[in-house]
């Protein structure tokens, strides 16, 4: 006699400690998304349809309304406050805390086609289909980067409205930036950041022992996660990133760094 089916919960429970081989980032994702869609967990495996993962995301949606609706909503305030604080246990408190988003609802699908991929191969021929596969989602798309120009900071400044969820500063707000931080301990960062162009996690994860001063490189062979530390192994590109500094500590090409608008060219060496 076959034994039952797992439902949605336990069949995920049994599967992410299978996935031996992915990153600690994608693992803490995963966790993350299989969490996510608590309306499936009592259903067994092969009575799952594609109206019920529909639904769940619908529902999700709808949520997202709301809360779109409701400005002061508490969750996302909460989040927002925490990490602005300078309590770094606050800050903890919301790591990997995320609003569920367009994109958000695509990678939780993507994870969920997987789980349900990899319970096809065990459970044939009682499980043929992924549901997960046929439900249709917002495309959750990057937004459009726009660039900070003055006519945009100017109706920002006038009516609190940001153009873009994405927003580039221009050279000359870049240079006042770095001016404003040159006294501060991260200050070398933030300049190599700008100037060449780091991930965020490459940065924090770089070495001193993969600093050559005499040579004017750092080799980039790790990131840090937020959260989770260092994580040793591959970059975000697949592949060790070396980044040149020639002649100067903080140089940026033969001539040195561009001069901007308002911001100090350091001297040579």
């Amino acid at each position: 006699m076959r034994a039952e089916l797992p439902t949605v919960e336990e069949w995920l429970e049994q599967w992410l400690p299978t996935r031996r081989a992915i990153r600690t980032n994608t693992r803490r994702s995963y966790e993350s998304h299989i969490t996510s869609p608590p309306a499936l967990g009592t259903i067994r495996l092969d009575r799952l349809r594609v109206a019920h993962i529909a639904d769940m995301f619908d529902t999700i949606a709808e949520r997202n309304e709301r809360n779109e609706r409701n400005e002061r909503n508490e969750r996302n305030e909460r989040i927002a406050e925490a990490r602005a604080s300078d309590n770094p246990t606050v800050r903890a408190s919301v790591k990997g805390m995320r609003v569920v988003s367009a994109a958000s609802m695509q990678r939780i699908r993507a994870t969920l086609r997987k789980a349900f991929n990899d319970a096809i191969r065990q459970y044939q021929p009682v499980i043929t289909a992924n549901p997960a596969a046929f439900v249709e989602l917002p495309s959750g798309a990057r937004p459009k980067a726009l660039v900070w120009t003055p006519e945009r900071v100017l109706r920002w400044q006038a009516t609190g409205e940001i153009p873009s969820k994405v927003m580039v500063w221009t050279p000359q707000q870049t240079g006042q930036f770095l001016d404003h931080a040159t006294g501060d301990r991260l200050y070398p960062l933030y300049h190599l950041i700008t100037f060449r162009g780091l991930r965020r996690g490459e940065a924090c994860g770089a070495r001193w022992s993969e600093l050559d001063l005499d040579a004017g490189t750092l080799a980039v062979p790790a990131t840090t996660a937020a959260g989770l530390g260092h994580q040793p192994g591959e970059t975000q590109d697949r592949r060790q990133r070396r980044h040149h500094r020639p002649r100067h500590r903080y140089s940026h090409g033969p001539q040195g760094p561009p001069a901007l608008p308002g911001r100090r060219t350091p001297r040579r060496r």
